[in-house]
């Protein structure tokens, strides 16, 4: 039976039972891909939709953002997505997936 207290914009098998488990707790939940994000934040953004935008996106419990680094993203589009990012460090949790492999970029001691 779908959860009906979330939104699902579309539907990853990674993050799924995360994602599911939320809703069915009651929680309001966001998924979507990181370029069809940016995408829809620039055009709500040439829309003059964007603080609308930004406020549906801030009231997600939980919004789940995938295949981050998988297409690359503009300049504006990532400061977007960012401002998405730090709008949401407080009111809600955020997971981000991404098939980057960290260890080959990632600077040690």
């Amino acid at each position: 039976m779908p959860c009906h207290a979330c939104l699902i914009l579309k539907v990853f098998p990674r993050v799924v039972p995360r994602g599911l488990a939320a809703c069915q707790k009651g929680l309001s939940v966001g998924f979507n891909t990181a370029a069809a994000l940016v995408h829809e934040l620039l055009e709500a953004r040439d829309e003059k939709r964007l603080l609308r935008l930004q406020r549906q996106l801030a009231t997600y419990k939980l919004l789940v953002i995938d295949e981050l680094g998988y297409v690359p993203l503009s300049q504006t589009g990532a400061e977007l997505l960012f401002e998405v990012f730090s709008q949401r460090y407080e009111p809600g949790s955020t997971i981000v997936t991404s098939n980057w492999d960290c260890q080959e970029s990632c600077v040690r001691p």
